[in-house]
């Protein structure tokens, strides 16, 4: 789904497309650690990130590169 204000979008058959992206939350926490930030800086890149960190958090995420298809497919929906 899809939220701002008053706009609410939802994607028709979600759980059966995306059943692995859940976490649609916000949240004031940072996700990462020093070490990976420090990585990012160093290569210019957030690469580390996606290939390190916590599988539960970059294996849900949609804005991981690896699923920039399925990210795609949401887009498209929403228009």
């Amino acid at each position: 789904c899809y939220q701002c204000g008053k706009t609410f979008l939802k994607i028709d058959n979600a759980a059966e497309l995306y059943p692995n992206f859940r976490n649609n939350s916000v949240s004031p926490n940072f996700n990462f650690t020093l070490d990976i930030l420090l990585q990012c800086v160093k290569e210019g890149s957030n690469s580390p990130y996606w290939a390190n960190y916590y599988t539960h958090c970059t294996e849900e995420d949609l804005r991981n590169p690896k699923f920039i298809d399925k990210l795609n497919r949401v887009k498209d929906q929403f228009g």
